[in-house]
């Protein structure tokens, strides 16, 4: 028979029939404390090791929010380009080419800028007319459109030129009168250069590969999401850049109807900021559309040509220089001298779609001939 408890008092531990609830459970959380230590420890190492292959790959760089400026040679007149004589002979035209380091060709050599480019196509593409054209390069770095404009005036009267292109760039609308304002903006939205700090963060960074993909990645993110902000600013309806480049803009179009010179006005996008529907500039393109057809200009927006295609391709230095790469400035050539062509901006008759069409094309080689847009040997003539 059982010993009965008195009413009040709690029954004892009988030596024999267990251990105390307490020391079990403390050693439950001990021992799924160790677990969880081991598997971080162990997620840690595979992460690890994924984040030193990945920063082994080939072409994996920090967003660096500047643009480096190769060595360049200049003519007497401090453009990149050749020395032209001021005197214009007969059946020569000739183009300015205006704008900043987009259009100088910064990050390329000097036969791949687009106005090079543009020159050979218009002298050797179909120039049935024996023109002779010479497209000047006067890309300046770090102009604003103002300042082009006014360059553009003082060029015409020097060189006078049959046609004027105006090479423009998002940050064409900074206020280089007003640079203390600019740079404020700079150094609140943007980071110019990644710095792996000092202290615990520089020991992480110098020995940790998952450390250093994280701070590359968070300074990627913050720089990205910096120039969005920034360049969206440049074109506040308060902010004098802004206001200065429609003005400019107008006066560039008084000025093409009065001298009767035509100037087209070509737009790059911005190559780091994916060329598609998520592109974050577009109404920005919107709004100079708007002012460009306000002063009756012509207009070439780029985005079009450059559509879907990857940075890789676009930037001089992918991730490093975002000036336009020997490639991009071959699409912007080429869109260029169709565009010429097709509004018969310069006085050449070639037919775009058909360039054989009318003409004799000798054969390439002994042994072959050309017919029907192919070449054939001989012993296969039908």
């Amino acid at each position: 028979m059982s010993e009965r408890v008195p009413e009040g008092k709690k029954p004892t531990a009988v030596q024999g029939e267990g251990s105390p609830k307490r020391p079990r459970r403390l050693r439950k959380i001990v021992v799924n404390s160790i677990v969880l230590i081991l598997s971080l420890a162990g997620a840690l190492l595979v992460a690890e090791f994924f984040a030193s292959r990945i920063l082994s790959r080939p072409g994996s760089h920090t967003v660096e929010a500047h643009f480096r400026q190769p060595k360049l040679i200049y003519n007497s007149l401090g453009f990149r380009d050749f020395e032209y004589p001021e005197q214009k002979l007969p059946r020569q035209f000739r183009i300015i080419a205006a704008g900043d380091s987009f259009t100088q060709g910064g990050g390329v050599n000097f036969d791949d800028t687009y106005p090079k480019k543009l020159e050979r196509y218009l002298n050797y593409m179909g120039n049935i007319e024996k023109i002779t054209y010479q497209v000047m390069n006067m890309g300046v770095p770090g102009r604003s459109t103002n300042q082009e404009v006014d360059l553009i005036k003082e060029q015409s009267a020097r060189f006078d030129p049959d046609l004027i292109i105006l090479g423009y760039c998002l940050n064409d609308a900074e206020n280089r009168g007003g640079m203390a304002e600019v740079n404020a903006m700079r150094d609140k939205l943007t980071v110019r250069h990644f710095e792996k700090g000092t202290g615990l963060s520089g020991f992480l960074y110098d020995r940790s590969s998952l450390y250093r993909l994280i701070s590359h990645r968070v300074f990627n993110f913050q720089t990205y999401r910096g120039q969005i902000e920034y360049t969206q600013w440049l074109y506040r309806e308060e902010y004098s850049g802004w206001q200065l480049t429609r003005d400019a803009l107008l006066e560039l179009g008084e000025f093409s109807r009065s001298g009767g010179v035509p100037v087209i006005v070509m737009i790059f996008p911005l190559f780091s900021f994916g060329l598609d529907e998520s592109y974050p500039f577009s109404d920005i393109h919107r709004r100079l559309h708007e002012t460009l057809e306000a002063a009756r200009l012509n207009c070439i927006d780029l985005f079009d040509a450059y559509r879907g295609l990857d940075r890789n391709i676009l930037e001089a230095v992918p991730f490093d220089d975002a000036h336009p790469s020997d490639t991009a400035h071959r699409i912007a050539a080429e869109t260029l001298w169709r565009f010429l062509l097709t509004e018969k901006l310069v006085p050449s008759e070639r037919d775009i779609e058909n360039p054989y069409k009318g003409r004799r094309v000798p054969a390439p080689f002994v042994g072959h001939y050309f017919s029907k847009g192919r070449f054939f040997r001989k012993q296969d003539r039908p």
